[in-house]
C-alpha cells in the first residue's frame, strides 16, 4: 500500500474484478482447528486509515471505503474483508453518531409536535416556543456550517438539475435524509 498509493482507487476505476483477490490477500487462516474454530487474521489497517497518518485521507470521501461505495461492484461488499471493516467502524462510532443523531432530530419534532397539539391555542411567543426555535437554529447553523466548509475544502458532488445546470452540493446534503432534516429545521425556525 506504501509503494502502489491509491490501489484501491486504482483497481476501482480500472479492474474492479481484482479487488477480490486483493482482499482476499488480507485474511491470514490458521492451518488447525482449536475447538471446531479457526483463527482469522484480518489485515486491514491500510484500508480501515486514519486521518492522520494518510494525507490520502484527509478527506473521508476519498477513504478507500468510500472509493468502495462509490466505484466498486456491489458484491464485494459481502467480502470478508469488508465486513469485518464495516462492521469494525459500524459497532466502535458509526451507531453511536447514527443514533445521537436519530434521536437529536426526533427530539426536535417531537418537541415541535407536542407544542403544536398540547398548546394549539398558545400561538404568541412563549418560553417553549423561544427555546425551541433556539434549538433549532441552533441545529441549523451547525449544518449550514457543515456545508460552507464541506464547500470550502471541495467535498462535493456535482448534482444535474433539469437538462443544462449543474450545481456542486456539499456532500451533507446529497443524501435525502440530510436535506429534509435541514428543511424540516429551516420550517420550524
Amino acid at each position: 500500500f506504501q509503494t502502489h498509493e491509491g490501489l484501491v482507487d486504482r483497481l476501482c476505476r480500472n479492474a474492479p474484478e481484482l479487488l477480490e483477490c486483493l482482499f482476499d490477500g488480507l485474511i491470514w487462516h490458521a492451518d488447525r482447528e482449536e475447538d471446531g474454530k479457526v483463527q482469522v487474521n484480518f489485515y486491514i489497517s491500510h484500508i480501515y486509515g486514519t486521518l492522520d497518518d494518510d494525507p490520502e485521507l484527509n478527506n473521508s470521501f476519498t477513504s478507500p471505503l468510500s472509493l468502495l461505495q462509490g466505484r466498486a461492484p456491489v458484491q464485494i461488499f459481502y467480502h470478508p474483508v469488508v465486513m469485518q471493516l464495516l462492521d469494525m467502524k459500524w459497532n466502535l462510532f458509526g451507531m453511536k453518531h447514527f443514533l445521537v443523531m436519530q434521536a437529536w432530530f426526533a427530539g426536535i419534532l417531537l418537541w415541535f409536535l407536542t407544542l403544536e397539539i398540547a398548546f394549539p391555542e398558545d400561538c404568541g411567543l412563549t418560553v417553549r416556543r423561544a427555546a425551541l426555535t433556539g434549538v433549532t437554529l441552533l441545529t441549523t447553523a451547525v449544518m449550514l456550517g457543515v456545508c460552507i466548509d464541506q464547500h470550502r475544502r471541495g467535498r462535493t458532488r456535482s448534482v444535474t438539475v433539469g437538462r443544462s445546470w449543474t450545481l456542486s452540493v456539499p456532500m451533507l446534503l446529497t443524501t435525502g435524509w440530510n436535506l429534509c432534516r435541514l428543511l424540516s429545521c429551516v420550517l420550524i425556525c
